[in-house]
């Protein structure tokens, strides 16, 4: 009989990647192989990236040397990248890293169990990438230079139509701080709007200057002690927010994917209105 392929995957960044590393997980698995949770004894490893922010390319690409290594070693025969990262670096990713044997940008979590069959079968290098949108909240102005498409008061009616269709919604978005040019005006806007409408999941991120993006060479960089400080208090905003949200739960009975147990036994996971 045939062994099954073992696999190790690797999840870095946010709820977002591991929702889309948990899909991925499903399909090799529907396919027959086996999973396992480090990469001792695996066939393929594949490193579902974030490339958001400075510090989350360096963990991605340190990680996805060290499993370079156990590839030099003989100890591992196929090294998948894939997510944020290789979305916008694909061409760097297979120039700069032999070792990796097939890059995935986001939206081609599909096609991996194509990938590592094809990674494992020795053939041409390949990429599988699509097209990505994304998307975020800010002041009228910085959205305009962000090029994002609507303002304030479009976003702001569709939340309230929103709400008032579906009463029990759970709106999730992220918020970036310090985009070149952000006043302590427009950035006062952002504050308002979240503690105005209250929404039950958000992610805050200081805006990073990234090479060959349009906003590295805009004029008004601001400092990093200024959108660390920005993002610090949004963060303590939400945070009461969060505390508002799990009291009204209290009381609900809601179907929950058990995640694994704390130190005491108890069973922790995500509900519906978690990523």
């Amino acid at each position: 009989m045939k062994k099954p392929v073992k696999v190790y995957l690797l999840s870095l960044g946010c709820a977002k990647n591991l929702v889309n590393s948990e899909q991925m997980l499903g399909k090799l698995k529907n396919a027959g192989m086996e999973l396992l949770d480090s990469p001792e004894g695996a066939d393929a490893a594949i490193v579902n990236t974030c490339g958001f922010i400075d510090s989350a390319k360096t963990e991605a690409i340190e990680a996805i040397l060290d499993l370079a290594e156990l590839k030099k070693q003989g100890k591992l025969r196929a090294l998948i990248a894939a997510g944020c990262l290789t979305q916008r670096y694909a061409g760097e990713f297979l120039k700069e890293l032999p070792e990796v044997d097939a890059v995935l940008g986001t939206g081609s979590y599909d096609s991996i169990v194509e990938a590592v069959e094809q990674a494992l079968g020795a053939r041409e290098r390949r990429t599988w990438l699509a097209p990505r949108e994304a998307s975020c909240l800010t002041g009228d102005r910085v959205l305009r230079d962000m090029n994002r498409r609507g303002g304030g008061a479009l976003i702001r009616d569709r939340i309230d139509r929103l709400r008032r269709l579906m009463p029990d919604a759970v709106i999730r978005t992220s918020l970036i701080v310090g985009f070149p040019g952000e006043t302590e005006e427009e950035f006062q806007e952002l504050y308002d709007f979240l503690a105005q409408y209250r929404l039950e999941r958000v992610g805050v991120f200081c805006y990073s200057q990234e090479e060959g993006s349009k906003a590295a060479g805009m004029p008004g960089q601001i400092p990093e002690e200024v959108k660390e400080r920005r993002r610090a208090e949004l963060y303590a905003l939400q945070e009461q927010v969060m505390e508002e949200v799990s009291q009204r739960q209290l009381g609900r009975v809601l179907e929950v994917l058990c995640c694994g147990r704390d130190e005491e036994g108890r069973c922790f996971g995500r509900s519906s209105m978690d990523s």
